[in-house]
């Protein structure tokens, strides 16, 4: 009998964890981290996954840059934003 009580109590606690870890994960997928862009350009935004959600330029800074180091810039923004979302 005290092996059976043992198993059920197993498996209470394997379910438990199981079910921690599901939210755990939904609460990731659901999250999202966003970032600077270089110099007051704007903010990145990505999802749990690292997926972009989305880019917002300040368009008052824009005229202080030009194309090639905007798109540097926001190409770093993106991926400090996906290291963040995924831990690292």
């Amino acid at each position: 009998m005290a092996a059976s009580a043992e198993i059920r109590a197993l498996v209470a606690e394997i379910e438990a964890a199981t079910a921690a870890a599901q939210a755990r994960a939904v609460e990731r997928q659901n999250a999202t981290y966003s970032e600077p862009i270089g110099s007051e350009l704007g903010t990145v935004t990505v999802g749990g996954q690292g997926e972009l959600r989305a880019v917002d330029l300040d368009t008052r800074s824009l005229r202080y840059t030009n194309e090639s180091a905007l798109a540097d810039a926001v190409k770093t923004a993106v991926q400090r934003a996906e290291r963040r979302a995924r831990g690292i």
